[in-house]
């Protein structure tokens, strides 16, 4: 039961938020779907302000027949605005449910990134505490795009991500990323021979 409990765990760090834009604009939803080799998650969130948006989650986990749910508040700490560019630093506090074996899981979430319409860069980190211990996880992306694009045409980025994942050891790996984003709607897809990802997201 511990190994399962750890596995479990270990999946939904490696898919908890993943939210391209968890604060967009008053008003403004934003919903995205993952899907990897062993589970499936689904996310929306409604900004009330361009700095603090709420959402839910659920993720659905194929291997060990588990399901779990995310009440999320997601808010834009810090923006800097460059000629062509842009920073973002954003926090997310979220608490999960499993509606299998009815706990509770507190999870907090942090994401910093920049970008022009050439380079993008992000570090991300996911903290969850299902039980006495905390599990963890450091992402980083770093990618670039072979054209310049405008907002009417589609933009093409490759990125390379690294992640650490920490619980009753550590992981490594890296995995090359295709994204894709035509004025409101973004994809991505990645695989390293043994991991892979299919993101689909829009804003509206």
């Amino acid at each position: 039961m511990k190994a399962l409990f750890s596995f479990l765990f270990l999946w939904l760090i490696l898919t908890c938020f993943v939210i391209a834009h968890p604060v967009t604009y008053k008003g403004g939803f934003a919903t995205s779907a993952l899907q990897t080799r062993n589970d499936t998650t689904i996310y929306l969130n409604y900004s009330i302000s361009q700095k603090k948006s709420y959402g839910v989650q659920f993720a659905s986990l194929s291997d060990t027949n588990e399901r779990l749910l995310f009440l999320t508040s997601n808010r834009l700490l810090k923006r800097w605005y460059f000629f062509d560019a842009q920073a973002n630093i954003y926090t997310t506090t979220s608490l999960g449910y499993n509606v299998d074996d009815k706990t509770l899981t507190p999870c907090l979430f942090t994401k910093i990134d920049a970008e022009n319409r050439h380079f993008y860069t992000d570090l991300t980190l996911t903290l969850m505490k299902p039980n006495t211990r905390i599990y963890s996880k450091l992402t980083t992306r770093i990618g670039g795009a072979p054209y310049k694009h405008t907002y009417s045409s589609i933009s093409t980025w490759f990125m390379i991500e690294a992640t650490y994942i920490y619980n009753t050891s550590s992981t490594v790996f890296l995995m090359p990323i295709y994204r894709g984003f035509y004025k409101t709607y973004l994809w991505e897809l990645g695989y390293n021979g043994k991991h892979f990802l299919a993101h689909a997201m829009v804003h509206f």
